[in-house]
């Protein structure tokens, strides 16, 4: 049973929060170089995802609910030095947004959300399909305070020369001027409900699987949700993540873990009503 998840759009006061107990780490090796559990836990994230899989039934639909209702007034972007991170509070009635069905076994209340970014406008995603990789990757971190379980949902994004960036994502990007250097906070000036993210996503589209943090400390436990079908994002607007400053001063880039083995780990792939698994065999490769 999985007990925490991730979703590729794919991290939280106890996952990004570890940036500030977890130090001494960077995304130069992409993660070659980190410890402890990072290089000895063998259900580690980010994978490679693959399309063709064996048919199983499916028994639980995915279920996401209050996410139009975030309080604008209290989301709050951060510098991490690793990151972007954008905390998201509690609607005006006191409600999360909150999601459940899936594999999951309980119900997850969206915490945070983060970006990972290439050092140019391609491969900066962390998982990857069929080997391909990515130019953008979004992670809404989940948390079941109760159990401190960890699920994440993750979408992945081309970034286009004239695309239009999809208005519940325009104001995350307008502010990241303001979070330029280490440290810097800003709230998010205007309301975004992430309802409407979901409505250009394919919800009965989505891999599966338990893994882990993809940075350090690489906990483990942590079911991910990964999205198949990816958004565009305008050049203009993913730009802007380039220009954001790491402890150092130096730009924040690549800053995704390069792919962990399956280890026979079990994927789910859903799509359309019907689960779709396949054990993979070990996969030691690792793309950058």
């Amino acid at each position: 049973m999985l007990t925490t998840i991730i979703i590729l759009l794919i991290t939280t006061s106890c996952s990004y929060a570890d940036f500030k107990l977890e130090s001494g780490w960077d995304h130069s090796q992409h993660g070659l170089d980190w410890g402890g559990s990072c290089s000895k836990g063998k259900y580690q994230s980010p994978i490679n995802l693959l399309t063709k899989w064996d048919a199983l039934p499916e028994k639980h639909p995915l279920k996401l609910r209050n996410y139009c209702n975030l309080a604008s007034n209290k989301a709050v972007l951060y510098n991490t030095g690793h990151t972007v991170t954008v905390d998201m509070a509690a609607s005006g009635n006191g409600s999360y947004p909150r999601m459940s069905g899936a594999l999951l076994n309980r119900t997850f209340n969206a915490t945070e959300l983060h970006f990972h970014w290439g050092s140019k406008n391609v491969k900066g995603s962390e998982h990857t399909i069929d080997g391909k990789r990515f130019d953008l990757e979004l992670h809404i971190v989940h948390r079941a305070l109760a159990v401190d379980d960890i699920a994440v949902m993750s979408v992945l994004f081309n970034i286009r020369q004239n695309a239009t960036t999809k208005p519940v994502l325009k104001p995350i990007f307008d502010a990241l001027t303001k979070v330029i250097e280490y440290h810097e906070k800003a709230e998010v000036n205007e309301t975004f409900g992430l309802c409407k993210l979901f409505k250009v996503l394919d919800k009965t589209d989505y891999f599966t699987y338990e893994g882990s943090l993809t940075t350090p400390n690489c906990r483990q436990g942590v079911s991910w949700i990964v999205f198949r079908n990816l958004i565009d994002v305008a050049l203009e607007d993913a730009s802007k993540l380039r220009d954001l400053q790491d402890s150092n001063g130096e730009p924040i880039a690549s800053n995704f873990r390069m792919i962990m083995p399956l280890n026979s780990r079990p994927v789910y792939h859903f799509k359309r009503g019907v689960a779709l698994k396949r054990v993979e065999k070990e996969n030691e490769e690792s793309l950058k």
